[in-house]
């Protein structure tokens, strides 16, 4: 798109006289790229970084618009700039097929500046994040449905990702030795020969969150049948999980629909009582 806007200006330039009075008659669009943020976190896969800038291309006073095409397979290509404007009828200006001959990117458009304050890499926990980001739809529907955030909102966030956490290690938990060796990082990784203590009380904790869930959201018995299955389902991973067997492990992981399921049933049958 870069490109095609400085090979038209160009163009433009380059264009006879006679042509000056129609190219002007004709105004394209003015294209200006758009960077979404001016801080990005760079994500670590191994010995690698990738960055992604999240640059959008915002087409100025009329719509972009280029035909491109060929008559048949052994013709070039032709390029056509459609110029629609409001109260005029659409006028066209052909491009040459070579606008993007030697066009080798954006010079200083964009500087990179690296920091390293020294702390814990963002990767150290990615299932932390991922349950943020699963959970944010919490807060989101809250906002929408009654307009505000109250503590009930932001409990049943965190227990999305207190939960998101706890599943997600026991996967990682299958993978740990893999990622070990392309220099991945999880939490289980993080959380070596502690990994079970740690998921004990991660799961603990998030059985009292959602206990208290109960207790704002004024649920009945039902919910804490469920709260009760869903412990009982925890119980059982982490006795599968003693060996970390990769297995077992996997297994464990999966288990954890039936934990959702269980609290999901005690919280409609708890609000058909109401």
């Amino acid at each position: 798109m870069a490109g095609l806007v400085v090979a038209t200006g160009a163009g433009a330039v380059s264009a006879p006289a006679a042509e000056a009075t129609a190219a002007q008659a004709a105004q394209g669009p003015a294209i200006k790229l758009i960077a979404a943020q001016h801080t990005i976190t760079a994500q670590r896969f191994g010995n690698q970084v990738f960055v992604d800038p999240g640059i959008w291309v915002a087409s100025l006073g009329a719509p972009l618009r280029l035909d491109v095409g060929r008559a048949s397979y052994t013709d070039p290509v032709t390029i056509t700039q459609v110029i629609s404007q409001p109260g005029l009828p659409p006028q066209t200006r052909p491009l040459p097929a070579s606008v993007l001959d030697g066009w080798n990117g954006l010079k200083n458009f964009i500087s990179l500046t690296i920091k390293n304050n020294g702390t814990m890499d963002s990767d150290e926990v990615p299932q932390v994040y991922l349950g943020a980001a699963f959970g944010w739809s919490i807060p989101m529907a809250f906002a929408a449905v009654t307009n505000s955030t109250p503590p009930l909102c932001w409990l049943l966030f965190l227990a999305n990702v207190l939960f998101s956490t706890i599943y997600d290690t026991e996967y990682a938990m299958v993978d740990r030795d893999d990622d070990l060796r392309v220099g991945a990082k999880s939490t289980a990784i993080l959380f070596g020969d502690a990994d079970l203590s740690i998921l004990g009380v991660l799961m603990a904790t998030f059985l009292l969150a959602m206990a208290l869930v109960a207790q704002r959201g004024h649920l009945h018995w039902p919910y804490f049948a469920g709260l009760a299955v869903a412990a009982g389902l925890f119980a059982y991973q982490m006795w599968i999980m003693r060996g970390r067997d990769r297995d077992a492990c996997f297994a464990a992981f999966r288990n954890n629909n039936w934990v959702g399921m269980a609290l999901w049933l005690g919280i409609v049958m708890s609000l058909a009582l109401k």
